[in-house]
């Protein structure tokens, strides 16, 4: 590819006209096609603007030059787009690719219009990226319009629609756990209601999701509405139980723990309960020792007259006393475990057991990280005061008190809110990648919803600063390189 500006050649009205070959067709491989949406902000009634499509776009990016070889830097002449050929004011992304067409990389704005490239690293510092998605092209447009001076109109609505899809990720994280479900269910319909918030959200709530956000909001009947709030629930019963786990032959693992377990006390009978009993005793000791130390700490003169104080010579030494007797029913514990433990097959089958409560307990932690998902969220108190400063500073006329308005929302929003959207999306895959203890369909698709929602609102941030790099380099070093990794396998 030449690392030089292209001399200004616009697309033949005859190569638009026909568009793309069939990849098998003869000279499909001379050219290159690209299929592209814009975003673009349309002015609406409700005295603000949405953020709509146009396209998709069939586009000639460039053709071969005639006797140059297709691996040769030189090889392709791109093409230069009028600009009346896109919207006024349009930031560019991929369509779905149809046979034909490839994916561009980046767009250069040129005197003469759009010069479009298929390839990252054309060297012109002056070209945008175009993106992949509906949500980092609308990021491009926020990027663009975050170094002007004076804030327009369309920037102050941009930020609103922002503010009200991070709204749209914390009640998709309530709707978890909330009982005030058909509340909920009403906020989230009327978020989805704007043509923006939809757009960007298409990929998280499907068309059932919705139906069944409406009945909830409706006040359906209690049979319905609990078979649609299951919809957006953890539910215990998804995650594996002990009785999932198999062994290589398929049979259950604590099947063959009980029958060991059986046979081991018809051999071990009589001793087993023999050393049943003096853990019981010991154990229940402890627990007295327990009590009374407790007792003490709260009311050190209860339970002992005159002449017993006399003679113990006060609290501390009954303290003393009881410390000794806890050591005794310690010691006693562990010569029980010792004698369990020369017991034949006795530690094979503790073996087994702790593997299995290990398992159990990895379960339940799992488990316990979907419950609270919304606890790691962005909180209401976090957004209200975000928007109280949008408002405050965009309402006034001082350049100076709406330059530090927007500095002061950018601070809190990096400081407080980016945080916490990581977080969300980095435990949204925690979950999504452990098949072995998350095994329900209805928990699953309830954690695609918010991993999908927290995956799109970091495309959109991908340009903010974040510490010494950007939102998106920050996300690529990290579970960017885990998706790569996937990608592969």
């Amino acid at each position: 590819m030449s690392s030089t500006p292209p001399q200004p050649r616009y697309p033949p009205a005859e190569l638009r006209k026909r568009g793309p070959l069939a990849p098998e067709s003869p000279g499909a491989s001379d050219e290159k096609w690209c299929r592209l949406f814009a975003v673009v902000p349309e002015w609406r009634n409700a005295g603000r603007h949405e953020f709509v499509l146009r396209g998709p776009y069939s586009v000639p990016v460039a053709l071969r030059r005639p006797g140059v070889d297709h691996g040769s830097r030189d090889a392709w002449e791109f093409f230069v787009h009028p600009y009346r050929a896109f919207p006024r004011d349009c930031v560019l992304f991929n369509a779905p690719s149809v046979p034909g067409t490839l994916g561009a990389r980046l767009a250069r704005r040129l005197p003469e219009g759009w010069a479009i490239y298929d390839e990252v690293g054309a060297g012109f510092k002056d070209s945008e990226r175009i993106a992949d998605s509906y949500p980092a092209a609308l990021g491009l447009l926020r990027d663009r319009w975050q170094s002007e001076e004076v804030m327009s109109p369309v920037q102050r609505d941009l930020i609103g629609v922002e503010l009200d899809l991070l709204e749209l990720l914390r009640l998709a994280t309530l709707m978890l756990r909330t009982r005030s479900t058909e509340q909920v269910s009403h906020d989230i319909v009327r978020l989805l209601r704007r043509q923006s918030i939809e757009l960007f959200a298409s990929a998280a709530f499907s068309e059932g999701d919705m139906h069944a956000l409406r009945r909830i909001a409706g006040g359906e009947a209690p049979a319905q509405q609990k078979f649609d709030v299951a919809r957006f629930r953890v539910h215990e019963e998804d995650f594996a139980k002990l009785t999932d786990v198999r062994d290589v032959r398929r049979r259950q693992v604590v099947v063959n723990l009980v029958a060991q377990w059986k046979a081991f006390q018809e051999e071990h009978g009589a001793r087993l309960a023999e050393l049943d009993a003096r853990t019981r005793a010991a154990e229940h000791a402890l627990a007295a020792i327990r009590a009374r130390v407790r007792e003490l700490k709260v009311n050190p003169r209860r339970g002992s007259g005159p002449m017993t104080r006399l003679l113990r010579r006060g609290p501390e030494h009954e303290l003393a006393q009881l410390k000794d007797d806890a050591r005794a029913q310690l010691t006693e514990l562990a010569a029980v475990e010792a004698a369990f433990r020369e017991l034949p097959g006795y530690e094979t089958l503790r073996g087994v057991g702790d593997r299995a409560q290990s398992f159990q307990d990895t379960v339940k932690r799992v488990y316990r990280v979907a419950l609270n998902l919304f606890d790691h969220n962005v909180t209401q108190s976090q957004l209200r005061g975000l928007r109280k400063e949008v408002e405050g500073a965009m309402s006034s006329e001082d350049p100076e008190q709406v330059e530090q308005g927007r500095r002061e929302y950018d601070v809190h929003l990096r400081a407080e809110v980016l945080p916490r959207l990581l977080r969300t999306y980095s435990i949204s895959a925690y979950l999504l990648r452990r098949p072995a203890e998350l095994r329900g369909e209805p928990t699953r698709r309830s954690v695609t919803r918010i991993h999908r929602l927290a995956h799109a609102l970091i495309d959109y941030f991908r340009p903010v600063r974040f510490g010494t790099k950007t939102v998106g380099e920050q996300f690529d070093e990290t579970w960017g390189q885990v998706l790569q990794l996937e990608a592969r396998l």
